[in-house]
C-alpha cells in the first residue's frame, strides 16, 4: 500500500520497546533547540566567510513528522514511501523477515525488485546513502544528529565486487540504528522530477532479545531540502533552516564539514 506524506502522520501500532526507546530519547529532549543554536553560530561564521558553498536563499526543509511512527515488525511486509507526495514511490521499507539482517530500505525502481515494465532509468530513481565511518558500506549505515547529507556520500555496495545493495539491508546493530542512546539517521537523496533533494529519516531497529531474535523496524520523521543538490544536516528541521539564514543576512550558507557527534 503506497502512502502519502499526509497519511503517513498517525500509526497506533503498539511495540514492547518503544516505551524502553522513548526513555532513552527523554535525554535527547533539548536536542533541536541545540541544534537551533548551533545552526545559528554556523550562519554567524558564515558571514565572516568561514563557509565556501552557497546555500540556495531560496531552499527550505520540507519535514513530516510520522507521529507514533510507521512501525513494520512482521515478516514479508512492506510499504511504499512517496515521500514528497507526488502519488510515485521513492522508497519501500519493511522487512523481508525479522532476523538482524531483514530490515530494508529499498530504492524502488531498480531491477532487483521491479519487473520490467516497472523498472526507472537510474536517472529517475533515488538514492540510499551510507556512513562508511560505522563499518562495511553495503550496508545501509546510520548517520547521526548534525551530520550532513550531501553530494559525495557513498552509496551502499559491496567492497569485494562492487556490486551495489539493490536489497536495501539495513545495520542494526548498537552502533547504527540500533543504537540505544542516541536517534540515528537514514540519509537518502529523494529524486524529484530526475533532480536530486537530499534527506534524511530517523529510524530505529531494536531486538526483543530472544533466540533467535526478532527485529522491530520504527520510521518517526523526515525531511529534505525542497531545493536540488541542497546539503541538510541530519535532524534539522524548518525552523532551524531558517535562523540560520536570517542570521546569515539572506546570503550564502554553505555546510561542509562533517558535524561533530554530539555529547550525550
Amino acid at each position: 500500500m503506497s502512502m502519502t506524506p499526509k497519511e503517513l502522520t498517525r500509526d497506533t501500532t503498539s511495540m514492547e520497546n518503544r516505551n524502553s526507546y522513548l526513555a532513552s530519547l527523554a535525554k535527547q529532549s533539548g536536542s533541536y533547540a541545540e541544534f537551533s543554536k548551533r545552526i545559528a553560530s554556523y550562519a554567524a561564521a558564515a558571514g565572516a566567510g568561514a563557509f565556501a558553498t552557497a546555500q540556495s536563499a531560496d531552499a527550505e526543509i520540507i519535514h513530516v513528522d510520522l507521529g507514533a511512527g510507521l512501525v513494520q515488525d512482521t515478516a514479508a511486509s512492506f510499504t511504499n514511501l512517496d515521500l514528497d507526495g507526488n502519488g510515485t514511490t521513492d522508497f519501500v521499507f519493511g522487512q523481508s523477515n525479522l532476523s538482524y539482517s531483514g530490515v530494508r530500505l529499498i530504492v524502488y525502481g531498480n531491477d532487483l525488485f521491479q519487473p520490467p515494465e516497472e523498472r526507472l532509468p537510474a536517472a529517475e530513481q533515488s538514492i540510499n546513502f551510507t556512513n562508511t565511518a560505522k563499518g562495511n558500506p553495503y550496508y545501509i549505515r546510520s548517520f547521526e544528529f548534525g551530520d550532513e547529507i550531501a553530494a559525495g556520500l557513498s552509496v551502499p555496495f559491496n567492497n569485494g565486487t562492487g556490486y551495489p545493495n539493490l536489497s536495501g539491508i539495513v545495520s542494526t546493530n548498537p552502533t547504527n540504528f540500533r543504537n540505544p542512546d542516541d536517534p540515528q539517521y537514514w540519509g537518502f537523496g529523494l529524486n524529484i522530477d530526475g533532480n536530486i533533494h537530499y534527506g534524511w529519516a530517523r529510524l530505529s531497529t531494536f531486538s526483543d532479545g530472544g533466540s533467535p531474535a526478532e527485529y522491530t523496524a520504527t520510521l518517526y520523521e523526515y525531511a529534505y531540502q525542497s531545493e536540488p543538490n541542497v546539503p541538510i544536516l541530519a535532524g534539522a528541521v524548518p525552523e532551524a533552516t531558517s535562523l540560520a539564514l536570517l542570521a546569515a543576512g539572506g546570503g550564502g550558507l554553505a555546510l561542509t564539514a562533517r558535524r561533530r557527534r554530539r555529547d550525550a
